[in-house]
């Protein structure tokens, strides 16, 4: 498909055939797998640390947590990255809780 489109004596049904396939390429694009959401004690068995220093870690933002529904979690992907950045002082590999 063209970058550039010219709208010249365009019938409403191709107009609305044209914007509705750019929408689904852009879809395709966006689209990414679900991610997981890990609880605290999760983290901190996959990461063999205590709680107080998965705290140290989210307040001095090396780890980004959510709330949901009143929950702390963490994003399992965002974990991963984060470990592979730095060195948090954790000697263990991550492993997925399943």
């Amino acid at each position: 498909m063209s970058s550039t489109l010219i709208l010249e004596q365009i019938d409403r049904n191709e107009l609305k055939s044209l914007i509705a396939e750019v929408v689904r390429e852009e879809l395709k694009n966006l689209q990414t797998p679900q991610d997981r959401y890990l609880t605290r004690e999760d983290v901190c068995d996959i990461l063999h640390i205590s709680k107080n220093m998965l705290n140290s870690l989210t307040k001095s933002g090396k780890l980004v947590k959510y709330r949901l529904q009143g929950k702390v979690l963490y994003k399992e992907s965002e974990l991963s990255l984060s470990l592979k950045k730095a060195d948090y002082g954790v000697r263990h590999s991550v492993r997925t809780k399943e």
